[in-house]
């Protein structure tokens, strides 16, 4: 059995500005567990983000199944990826899953000559449908999966085959296929840690699932989280230490700190067994629940850069959004963090349904005077099957999602708020401009920083990719305003995306 896995890539959208390239965990996951049930298959791994040799994979390699793990800002790849997989001479089983398959799953089938949708984790459903597949039998009834069902003339129908249960032992799970990709091929773009130390890094899950409700959030993972042990985490970190020379680990949970006991026990296994790497959190941390004794550990662990995902300084956007965040506390954590010598990093998220001017202007305000050495600002893009997503399509029109599927994170599809498109435009400009024009900011960030080129090199460069795309988005937003109108108005200005949500 050979299994081709391919993670699609957004790189090759049109608006694409967020240049960062980090390995395809989720794949690397699915062919180990692959590789763990079935001896003889054979799995490889193609990474549309770092080449598009999909063709000549399918050419040489031939797969008997071909699975695709996307995005919903890469579905529109989907239809002509697929078609070219069904019309190599393998004629491939196409499994597609990841967040999209996840959200939107019957508009695979209606977009796509797919065979089947994987929801949700995906070890353990592509693993049964690989077996079934394996022994000829009808793929039908398998949880986690949607399977598409053609009869002997031809017809077919779409069959669901219920909800799976979360993994709830994640120590049972392969450690990532790593042999399957090539590592560094990964340092040569730009990472999801901008403030990056060492050139060789790699991503890390130690959990999965969070258990706050906001939302806008896809859940992938599901409401409940679930953690790895710490013996198991450190056990991964030293194998990939020693057998790749990674120096840095850039941990991507949902939320690693729910648990402070479990922070400091990874701290002190690390410290018992000698293990000196550096941890960078681009994502997974709850500010509002750390506290010094917790950072302290995570500082001694070799971790120098926080984000965290504030979103809102509005108290009513941050019931309205369930977020929760404790804004007071958030404030004093963060300022904690920046005088324990960390790089402390922000998430914020703009114009969400009746967001007025004067709240996004605080949440701007709140990111100004903070201590952060990093601030992103997005607009907020309703993912499919989110409650932000219910809310929003139910109060518009079909034709308002046109195009949705090629959103992704600085662009924007829809106007939510109450401000119009030019007046948002120009908020975002303001709001990079008036965070990073400020000197005691860079100095503070110079001061710690421990890569000067990489700041050099990303830092400036994002700043200036940034300010160039909201420049544009306010230009065009002017014209737009100005210029006779010939049709309907759409929705919105600028194309739109958002964050994977955190």
């Amino acid at each position: 059995m050979k299994i081709l896995l391919v993670r699609t890539s957004y790189r090759l959208h049109e608006n694409y500005v967020y240049n960062r390239v980090s390995p395809p965990m989720g794949v690397m996951y699915l062919a180990s567990h692959i590789r763990s049930k079935f001896s003889g298959a054979e799995v490889k791994i193609v990474d549309l983000l770092i080449r598009d040799n999909f063709e000549r994979m399918l050419a040489e390699f031939k797969p008997d199944v071909v699975g695709f793990s996307t995005l919903t800002c890469e579905a529109f790849l989907l239809p002509e990826l697929i078609k070219r997989a069904k019309a190599s001479s393998a004629k491939p089983l196409v499994i597609v899953g990841g967040p999209h398959a996840t959200s939107s799953p019957l508009s695979i089938f209606a977009q796509t000559l797919a065979d089947a949708a994987v929801l949700g984790e995906g070890e353990i459903t592509f693993a049964e449908i690989i077996e079934k597949y394996i022994k000829n039998e009808p793929l039908e009834g398998i949880k986690g999966a949607i399977i598409k069902s053609v009869d002997k003339n031809g017809n077919f129908k779409i069959v669901r085959g219920g909800a799976r249960p979360s993994i709830e032992r994640l120590d049972d799970l392969a450690f990532p296929a790593w042999d399957l990709i090539e590592i560094d091929e990964y340092q040569k773009y730009f990472d999801m840690n901008i403030w990056h130390s060492e050139d060789r890094y790699m991503t890390i899950f130690t959990s999965r699932g969070c258990p706050y409700q906001c939302i806008y959030c896809h859940r992938i993972f599901g409401k409940r989280p679930r953690f790895r042990s710490a013996e198991n985490v450190v056990e991964e970190i030293e194998l990939v230490h020693k057998k790749y020379k990674i120096k840095e680990f850039q941990v991507i949970d949902d939320i690693y700190n729910l648990y402070p006991a479990r922070v400091i026990k990874i701290a002190q296994l690390l410290k018992e067994k000698n293990i000196k790497v550096l941890f960078s959190f681009p994502n997974g941390l709850r500010a509002d629940i750390l506290n010094e004794e917790t950072l302290r550990a995570m500082k001694e662990a070799g971790a120098y850069n926080l984000t965290f995902a504030i979103e809102s300084a509005s108290p009513r956007l941050q019931k309205l959004m369930r977020k929760g965040v404790d804004l007071e506390k958030a404030e004093k954590v963060i300022e904690m963090a920046e005088k324990m010598g960390f790089i402390v990093n922000g998430f914020f998220m703009l114009e969400f349904p009746g967001e007025t001017y004067f709240e996004m202007m605080g949440t701007v305000d709140f990111a100004v005077h903070s201590k952060l050495h990093h601030a992103l600002f997005f607009s907020v893009n309703p993912h499919g099957f989110t409650e932000l997503s219910e809310t929003f399509y139910k109060s518009k029109a079909d034709d308002a999602c046109e195009g949705t599927q090629k959103y992704h994170y600085f662009n924007r599809y829809f106007n939510l708020a109450n401000v119009s498109p030019i007046m948002f435009a120009y908020i975002m400009l303001y709001a990079n401009i008036r965070f990073y024009v400020s000197l005691p900011r860079v100095y503070s960030l110079l001061k710690i920083t421990p890569n000067y080129m990489k700041f050099f090199k990303q830092g400036i460069f994002f700043f200036f990719s940034i300010a160039y795309h909201n420049l544009v988005s306010l230009v065009k937003e002017v014209y737009n305003s100005v210029r006779p109108k010939k049709s309907p108005e759409r929705i919105g200005g600028a194309k739109s995306s958002n964050r994977p949500a955190g």
